[in-house]
């Protein structure tokens, strides 16, 4: 499979920077990570079913995922660093002096350990002023986001993917998720949660349940693989229940498409799994991913058009990538060689009930989010921006005013000269406002940046500047 892992990884590069091949419509970077996650789903079933396959083998499994990640994830770190400091591109440090102490935490220790960094789109993350930080810049490196879910994912996983039902109840619980995000509504809030409507970016993409499903899907294909000449009925009734509740969920990637891709994946991995090439064209997918941000931010820099950039961004993350792999990681593949060798302690079984403690508190993030989701109740100071967009606006916001339109009621009854709006990148004083119904015009003291504020639908109002 190492030529779709790559392929997807280019995927996400080419979304990245803004280039789309028409033929390619079928898939695009966000559903790329999904597949990616499928992919990981049976990998990491595999793996812990003939490679790790007692609860003995565990720590050495854990030492593994973390000698593949980590080197490669702090090579992209302080790349991204050294892009950042020459180049001058914003970065979600800007203000770091400024935030409050657990935020600086926080932010410290998620981007050093690549843990954390996906819940900030859905988790309000104060700033300064008590706005919610907004999640991509959360991230020195954005695309780690989904290193985060796969690293939560690998510490559950033997828990659950060495049992088929387990595997199924993953991929159960996924698309249970997503059936239930249609019935909540969506708030952007300074004081608690960002709540998803269905379709909703952060809930359906990067909150952790999300990717319950695609783990889920992949976990439960290595299982139809290795066992598909004796399925006993439970597990066929299950795997049944499983691609029913993925028909009826509604994520970022077409429900059939997922059901296609995990029924597919076994079929390409026993075709390809002795391809030298194919497997060293697939150990360049995780440095392209993790590599590419930077290196597309640096060529940003320059006067390069958008396909121009794309190509460049493959040719130069591509070369890096390639160094990166003879000088990191074929050395660490010795190591990491020598801990799958090493005799384990005596075996031992893991008992049923540990088991499903340990899967259940995987799980318990999805009831955890939609807790907080209900928890949070919509304030009565939210403004909805236009979705309007031509030569002078961009999603509400005026590229060459500082001012922004907006759709609400709460303007009149509320927002007075001199109230706050708080946005992702902080607040801003407002100093006119002309009520031109159904469209409300705010003119503020500062400029919103359209790139980076306008991914939000919702402005919050922080009344006198309180």
């Amino acid at each position: 499979m190492g030529f779709l892992r790559l392929f997807l990884a280019l995927v996400v590069v080419l979304g990245h920077a803004g280039a789309h091949i028409p033929i390619f419509k079928f898939i695009n970077a966000w559903q790329a990570v999904n597949v990616f996650f499928v992919i990981s789903g049976f990998y990491m079933a595999l793996i812990l079913n003939e490679r790790y396959a007692t609860p003995a083998e565990n720590a050495k499994f854990y030492l593994n995922r973390a000698i593949r990640i980590y080197p490669v994830y702090w090579v992209g770190l302080v790349l991204c660093v050294s892009v950042y400091a020459y180049s001058g591109w914003p970065t979600p440090f800007v203000d770091f002096s400024k935030l409050p102490n657990f935020s600086k935490i926080y932010l410290a220790v998620a981007n050093i350990w690549a843990i954390g960094l996906d819940a900030p789109y859905v988790l309000c993350l104060k700033n300064e002023i008590g706005a919610c930080v907004f999640g991509g810049y959360a991230a020195l490196n954005p695309p780690a986001w989904s290193i985060s879910a796969e690293l939560i994912f690998y510490a559950f996983a033997p828990f659950i993917v060495r049992n088929a039902n387990r595997c199924a109840l993953l991929a159960i619980s996924g698309a249970t998720y997503f059936l239930i995000l249609p019935f909540l509504s969506m708030v952007f809030s300074p004081d608690g949660f960002v709540v998803p409507t269905a379709g909703q970016i952060y809930a359906s993409y990067y909150a952790l349940p999300a990717s319950f499903l695609f783990f889920g899907a992949g976990s439960l294909a290595y299982h139809f693989l290795k066992n598909s000449p004796s399925i006993s009925q439970r597990r066929y009734l299950l795997s049944i229940a499983a691609m029913t509740a993925v028909l009826f969920a509604d994520p970022i990637i077409p429900a059939w498409a997922v059901i296609i891709i995990a029924s597919a994946i076994p079929a390409i991995f026993s075709h390809t799994k002795n391809l030298k090439i194919d497997r060293m064209i697939g150990n360049l997918s995780y440095p392209v991913y993790i590599l590419h941000w930077p290196i597309l931010t640096a060529l940003k820099t320059t006067s390069l058009t958008i396909w121009p950039l794309a190509v460049a961004t493959i040719v130069v993350t591509i070369v890096f990538a390639i160094i990166i792999r003879m000088a990191v990681e074929i050395p660490l593949e010795r190591m990491r060689s020598s801990i799958r060798r090493s005799v384990g302690h005596k075996d031992k079984t893991t008992s049923s009930s540990r088991g499903a403690f340990v899967m259940a508190l995987y799980l318990g993030a999805a009831p955890f989010f939609i807790a907080a989701f209900v928890a949070s109740k919509a304030p009565d100071d939210l403004l909805k921006r236009v979705e309007l967009s031509d030569a002078n606006w961009t999603n509400g916001i005026n590229k060459s005013d500082p001012s922004i339109i907006v759709v609400s009621d709460l303007v009149a009854k509320n927002l007075k000269p001199g109230d706050f709006i708080l946005t992702p990148t902080g607040g801003k004083r407002a100093i006119k406002i002309e009520l031109t119904p159904p469209y409300n015009h705010i003119h503020l003291s500062t400029a919103l940046d359209f790139e980076k504020d306008g991914r939000v639908p919702e402005f919050a109002i922080l009344k006198d500047g309180r």
